[in-house]
């Protein structure tokens, strides 16, 4: 904000002319060659140690921590790509020309997954007409040799512990390498991983429980793997909760769909072809899953389509699940699906966190409900014992605290905002001393200020809801916590800048829209200069 102003005074002011470093080297050659030291950084004083060693630089490291684990993991990196480069080229020489001239212009698709850049791609650089599969087996090829690269990502090795998010990705894009290559290659590639495993031990963690780079891999990474079966299984599940057809980087296209429903009880039986965006990999899925309630469900999943092993596993789970006969539709899903079963925890992670939530409303509805009772019954005798100083029982503390924060997360989630309803809860919980969710409603309240300044810029002469985003601003003052405004501030100078000066001048708004527009601006610390109406258009306004 304030660099955008500085910007703007220097340029209105004359005090110089901005310009940008390409127009600035046009106009003013270098006249001097400067050489870059090898091995050098911004950021750490040890050359490149920081990527490398344990070099001590650190954001803020615990104490007693050290960086020791940098090198055996960049050593168990650079064997994984010293170890499938020779692959890559070997198998990609079926499919390319120059293998290296197709990895590296393999950007282009990278940066557009359209079917035209593919095309192009192919054309430019397959040594032959290549067939479906074939395309299928150059693409993850590719993808093995950019996630070669993507392990090298420069944050994973930025910062203090290897089993921080930012290191942890780096091993998960390994992983995809020996994912590929597996798949690629089969049971030989079972001792790349193991070698790579071996490599990762050497990587000790500065927590304990985490231990070391092979117990991350084995605890994280892996269980990241997602191949069709896990898109098609992730389908299956979520279908019972939403409706889509596309998950990610995957599209999935169902040619059938069932559901029965019994009670609490869901069975959902079905047919889909998943297709990979990124390798064109497709295939044929048969699934089934049983939802009991709650988030207790088991799916089956398997590959092919086949139309009478198909209709007999709906005669089969149908004539169980009718019976509301649960042990015999498990059965059918053992043998049906050969012992393939997932769960909840088979969905995708913000999907499951998606779903889960989905599955608590109605529990989270029935509890609210039952502490209201508690709360409204027992509200007087509670202020009674805060204006005495005496110490709350704790159940009645958690009650009120459950019902006044959920009653306000409830109202700022609405569209339209009861403000008196707000400061009652809020006064409720000042008197009665019940400590608020603070981060929690402060998201809350910035986001609905967010919309509501959007929503304003895209309509500005609508006075009530310019008084609205007064309203909600009078209110922060009152609140216990700090709101952020940030983008509510550069809606608003942007604003004063192209549209209020248009609408004064012109006479398209009231004196008071302008007078409250200058109060919105005062409220967020923003100064305004006020624009008077021409006379004209007074004049004319007035006949």
């Amino acid at each position: 904000m304030a660099l955008a102003y500085a910007l703007q005074y220097i340029q209105e002011k004359g005090i110089a002319r901005l310009t940008n470093y390409g127009e600035y080297l046009e106009k003013h050659p270098p006249q001097h060659e400067a050489q870059i030291i090898e091995n050098s950084s911004w950021s750490c004083s040890h050359g490149v140690g920081r990527w490398r060693e344990n070099c001590g630089c650190n954001s803020g490291a615990a104490s007693g921590w050290t960086q020791e684990w940098r090198e055996p993991l960049r050593n168990a990196l650079d064997w994984l790509r010293d170890t499938v480069m020779p692959f890559y080229e070997q198998r990609a020489a079926a499919f390319f020309a120059d293998v290296w001239k197709a990895r590296n212009e393999y950007v282009g698709v990278i940066l557009d997954r359209s079917t035209e850049t593919l095309e192009r791609f192919f054309v430019e650089n397959a040594s032959h007409e290549l067939s479906q599969d074939e395309r299928v087996a150059a693409l993850e090829l590719l993808e093995m040799q950019r996630y070669a690269m993507l392990m090298y990502t420069s944050c994973g090795w930025f910062f203090d512990e290897i089993s921080g998010i930012e290191t942890v990705q780096v091993i998960a894009y390994a992983g995809r390498v020996i994912q590929l290559t597996k798949k690629l290659a089969g049971d030989e590639a079972n001792s790349i991983e193991q070698g790579f495993v071996e490599r990762l031990q050497q990587a000790k963690s500065n927590v304990p429980e985490h231990q070391n780079g092979a117990e991350i891999y084995s605890k994280w990474v892996k269980p990241m793997a997602v191949g069709l079966e896990q898109v098609a299984a992730h389908y299956a599940i979520s279908s019972l909760f939403e409706t889509g057809a596309s998950r990610y980087c995957y599209t999935i296209e169902p040619s059938d769909y069932r559901t029965s429903v019994s009670g609490k009880m869901h069975l959902a039986v079905g047919q889909a072809g998943v297709c990979s965006r990124i390798t064109r990999e497709c295939d044929q899925f048969t699934f089934a899953v049983l939802h009991m309630g709650d988030h207790t469900l088991s799916a089956g999943v398997r590959k092919g389509a086949e139309q009478d092993p198909y209709d007999q596993t709906v005669r089969e789970l149908n004539e169980s699940f009718s019976r509301a006969d649960v042990p015999a539709v498990l059965r059918v899903l053992e043998q049906r699906f050969g012992g393939a079963t997932y769960s909840l925890k088979s969905l995708f992670r913000d999907e499951r966190r998606r779903i889960v939530d989905h599955i608590l409303e109605s529990t989270l509805q029935e509890t609210e409900a039952s502490l209201r009772t508690i709360y409204e019954h027992n509200a007087p005798l509670m202020r009674f014992l805060s204006d005495s100083n005496f110490p709350r029982p704790k159940p009645l503390a958690l009650a009120a605290e459950f019902v006044l924060n959920a009653a306000l997360r409830r109202e700022f989630r609405k569209d339209f905002l009861d403000l008196d309803e707000v400061r009652k809860l809020f006064n409720e919980a000042k008197d009665e001393g019940v400590p608020l969710d603070s981060a929690g409603l402060a998201y809350l309240m910035e986001r609905k200020l967010n919309v509501l300044m959007q929503q304003f810029q895209r309509r500005p002469q609508n006075l009530g809801l310019l008084r609205k985003i007064l309203s909600l601003l009078e209110l922060l003052k009152d609140l216990p916590f700090a709101v952020n405004l940030w983008k509510v501030e550069n809606l608003y100078y942007q604003t004063s800048k192209a549209t209020y000066p248009e609408l004064v001048s012109s006479g398209a708004v009231p004196a008071e829209w302008s007078n409250d527009f200058l109060k919105l601006g005062h409220a967020l610390r923003i100064r305004v200069e006020a624009v008077e109406s021409r006379p004209e258009t007074q004049l004319a306004t007035a006949s």
